[in-house]
């Protein structure tokens, strides 16, 4: 048994869940099928799906073939092995991640730009935390598409942007995704952005780095990739 996590009332005073109703919504069918255990098996697909994007994607970006086959280790190891094992949103918030790069990275493809607005809009639903790293992909989409791809993605987004929005005016009263909390969170509003960062990283036991010290690597490869004329690292 799981006790209720509410999150601030809604409009007529009703509880309403602290977390968001995607995850839920797209499992249910999965669970109503085969249980929980089905539900880890649609989780760990979704671990098997990221880390074949993350092959073409490291492709695309210019990398060499050995190169990607490491990008393709890191993501079958953690953190994302551990998430397999767990009903968390970390995975599709990840997968949505890499898709969304992949498609819109380069192209005119209008097609792709609506299938990756659609992954860039999913990921606020999956978690809040996740509306700066869609607000990033959306500006990364919109740099690296021309022509029809970058209205099309623009517009897709503007449209889920609206609908997010009305969501939390419908249920909560109120235009804004901290509507949830009743405001803006005590870790936001009364935190250190900066002690909160290095929680991230560095926490012994949420943190990012004791987890996967593969991140470390990343650093020194997102400076090459900065500082090449085209945009792509050349990695051995």
């Amino acid at each position: 048994p799981v006790a209720p996590h509410y999150g601030n009332p809604r409009r007529d005073g009703r509880p309403f869940p602290a977390y968001s109703p995607p995850l839920p919504s797209l499992l249910a069918p999965v669970d109503a099928l085969g249980g929980r255990s089905l539900c880890f098996a649609a989780l760990a697909l979704c671990g098997a799906g990221l880390a074949h994007v993350v092959d073409g994607l490291s492709l695309r970006a210019g990398a060499s073939a050995s190169a990607a086959r490491l990008a393709w280790a890191v993501c079958v190891g953690p953190p994302a092995f551990f998430y397999s094992f767990h009903v968390y949103t970390e995975l599709p918030s990840a997968l949505a991640v890499a898709l969304a790069l992949d498609l819109s990275w380069e192209g005119k493809s209008a097609r792709r730009a609506a299938v990756a607005a659609a992954a860039i809009a999913v990921l606020p639903w999956l978690h809040l935390k996740l509306m700066l790293a869609a607000a990033v992909l959306a500006a990364v989409g919109l740099w690296r598409l021309r022509g029809r791809a970058r209205v099309v993605l623009g517009a897709c987004l503007a449209v889920a942007v609206a609908l997010f929005l009305a969501w939390f005016q419908y249920v909560f009263g109120r235009p804004t995704p901290f509507a949830i909390y009743g405001g803006l969170p005590p870790e936001l509003s009364d935190g250190s952005p900066l002690r909160a960062v290095a929680g991230l990283l560095l926490d012994r036991s949420f943190g990012l780095l004791p987890f996967a010290p593969i991140f470390l690597l990343a650093a020194p490869g997102l400076t090459r990739l900065g500082r090449t004329s085209e945009g792509r690292a050349h990695l051995a």
